[in-house]
């Protein structure tokens, strides 16, 4: 059978929503693997972070049960059944840095002339990541980053050119959705 555990913080629930007990599940009816599999995921990001976390879990979990199961899924057959479970599933499997459009599964990999540290703060708690979305799409205008400007600024490894070129086009619907978040974002200022 198919268990899950969970550590680190925040705890989440070892249950039927967790995303990496999803995919193990689609892998399995996917390949009629008859076994299973006992599963701990141990957390060190924030969860409702926006930062693809649960995605990451499940993309390992079908990586790793891929190679366990000897079920020799190809990578477009693994990135093909991690879009059932969300976006970033593919980019998380695949790795890299990838201008990332469609839905989440046409990746074209990007050049970069540099590493660039960062450092995330999460200021206030989570917020869900479909909510956030339904909420964007019901804006009519959306601000987008200069994205040409911004794919120069990696390849060539100009950080000033990238900071001017990027934008987070979530970031007023998800103020609107928690009005703190805009204080913590100008105390950090």
């Amino acid at each position: 059978d198919l268990t899950l555990t969970t550590g680190g913080f925040p705890l989440l629930a070892a249950d039927e929503r967790h995303l990496a007990l999803k995919a193990a599940r689609a892998l399995k009816a996917h390949t009629g693997y008859a076994g299973g599999a006992a599963i701990h995921v141990y957390k060190r990001i924030p969860v409702g972070a926006g930062m693809g976390g649960g995605s990451a879990d499940a993309a390992a979990v079908l990586h790793g049960l891929n190679r366990l199961w000897q079920a020799g899924l190809s990578q477009q057959e693994l990135e093909a059944l991690g879009l059932t479970l969300g976006a970033d599933v593919p980019f998380c499997l695949r790795g890299g840095l990838t201008r990332t459009t469609g839905v989440g599964e046409v990746m074209e990999p990007v050049p970069c002339g540099r590493e660039y540290p960062l450092v995330v703060i999460q200021p206030c708690r989570g917020l869900s990541t479909g909510k956030v979305f339904e909420a964007w799409h019901g804006e009519a205008e959306h601000r987008r980053p200069r994205t040409a400007e911004a794919l120069e600024a990696l390849r060539t490894g100009n950080h000033v050119l990238l900071a001017r070129s990027l934008g987070n086009v979530l970031q007023d619907v998800s103020q609107s959705m928690r009005p703190d978040i805009g204080a913590a974002i100008n105390a950090l200022k």
